[in-house]
């Protein structure tokens, strides 16, 4: 079983603090569980609707949460219009589209019109997806087996990138005109109009990869398994190396 990337708490309590810091309001908090409804203890996606429900991916199943309950999703194999698997290991909200949710076994969205699920099959979405990036033309699917460019209109694969390289995550850069696409092998950036991929091995070796994130003051923070934190700048040169 591939290791899950789970949500640390912080991710949840620093957009709070930050509002009210300065403040001297008490801060209280309530623990979401499966007591309350939550399907599952391991929470390994998040993301939000426009309505403001919080969507929680879990290992058994998608959950919906309105600010007081939950509703669950689970795969039924008798019903095709459900929830293709219950591992869910990535959930992206596309704007003004559908729910879009990568599990252990392949891709599939959720249609707020329709309140249903739709699953996407064939043999390159047959495998764990590790991130998605929504475009208008297509989706970058980051999976076990490298990058997918899926067109979900066609519902066709357009192209595969880094064939047989696990590719963990996907990251924009700053100025949109390409892709980071952290891998257990290092950073390679791939140039969206040219489409050209580009391994960038001084600033991240042959690293295995785990999350990028861009800095507020320009560049990118890289966590690795293994290898610490990485402090890369705008032109993807290695600043700072933080190890324990």
């Amino acid at each position: 079983m591939r290791p899950f990337r789970l949500l640390p708490l912080w991710i949840l309590i620093l957009p709070l603090l930050l509002a009210w810091r300065g403040e001297a309001k008490e801060i209280t908090f309530r623990q979401l569980s499966v007591d309350r409804g939550l399907s599952q203890s391991t929470v390994t996606a998040m993301a939000q609707d426009p309505c403001g429900n919080l969507w929680l991916g879990t290992r058994d199943g998608l959950n919906r949460y309105d600010g007081y309950d939950f509703r669950a999703f689970h795969a039924d194999a008798s019903d095709s219009l459900s929830l293709a698997d219950n591992a869910i290991t990535v959930l992206r909200m596309a704007e003004n589209g559908p729910l879009w949710i990568g599990t252990e076994s392949g891709l599939s969205c959720y249609d707020f019109q329709a309140q249903r699920f739709k699953n996407f099959k064939g043999a390159h979405l047959s495998t764990t997806l590790c991130d998605i990036h929504v475009t208008e033309e297509c989706l970058y699917l980051g999976t076990h087996e490298g990058v997918i460019l899926f067109d979900p209109r066609r519902g066709e694969v357009v192209e595969t990138l880094l064939a047989g390289i696990r590719v963990r995550v996907l990251c924009p850069t700053a100025d949109g005109s390409a892709l980071l696409l952290g891998t257990e092998n290092g950073l390679y950036r791939y140039h969206l109009t040219r489409r050209e991929t580009l391994r960038l091995a001084e600033s991240t070796p042959s690293y295995d990869l785990s999350c990028i994130v861009p800095a507020p003051s320009g560049g990118y923070w890289i966590s690795t398994h293994g290898n610490g934190l990485l402090r890369l700048d705008e032109e993807f040169r290695l600043r700072k190396h933080f190890l324990s």
